[in-house]
């Protein structure tokens, strides 16, 4: 199987008042821990999407070519739609959101392998009944995907082929995403809001 994989780090930040993506993080930035997550082999079937500069260099040391997004305001599918277009010919690809540092790498890999065992699904994290990112299309949705338009990611490809679905149960710890700057348990804005939540519990 020839899986690519697409790493969407574009977003503008707007409710985190700034570059997310950069925020350190258990000593690297949110973003490093997410390409820690792509396999040696596959580095060169990745692409890092991302209007930052500064991430061009962080992609570098990782040995993964990046692309730049240069209409940051046409949403997230924007970025979804360059990453299909650099990798149309593989046979899937898996998509790992820039700001889901707490995925682990068995995840991605267990992902990879139940995509090689049934190239024709949608795979993905699940989460009792829903599908999450990390998520693996097929290449016959790929013309789907590229007609995506606005801040939206797959989630309207996925909805409309749900037959296809197989996922694989995962930890709800690991998909957490970071929105806020209280999403960061680094940062004092996370001290704070981790100790709000115990003593409300």
């Amino acid at each position: 199987m020839d899986v690519g994989i697409v790493i969407l780090a574009a977003g503008n930040g707007a409710r985190f008042g700034g570059n997310k993506l950069l925020a350190p993080l258990a000593g690297q930035p949110v973003v490093g821990h997410v390409l820690a997550l792509v396999p040696a082999k596959l580095c060169a079937r990745t692409r890092l999407v991302t209007q930052y500069q500064a991430l061009f260099a962080l992609g570098a040391a990782h040995g993964i070519p990046v692309i730049r997004n240069d209409r940051p305001e046409l949403g997230q599918s924007h970025s979804v739609r360059l990453g299909v277009q650099a990798l149309a010919d593989a046979d899937g690809i898996l998509f790992l959101a820039g700001d889901q540092p707490w995925v682990r790498k068995q995840t991605v890999t267990a992902l990879l392998e139940l995509f090689a065992q049934h190239p024709e699904r949608i795979v993905g994290a699940k989460v009792g009944e829903r599908l999450r990112n990390p998520c693996v299309f097929p290449r016959s949705l790929y013309p789907e995907l590229l007609s995506l338009e606005g801040d939206t990611g797959g989630r309207p490809v996925l909805m409309a082929h749900r037959a296809l679905w197989l996922g694989l149960e995962t930890d709800p710890a690991e998909l957490r995403d970071i929105d806020r700057r209280e999403d960061l348990p680094d940062t004092e804005a996370g001290r704070s809001a981790q100790h709000a939540t115990n003593l409300e519990g």
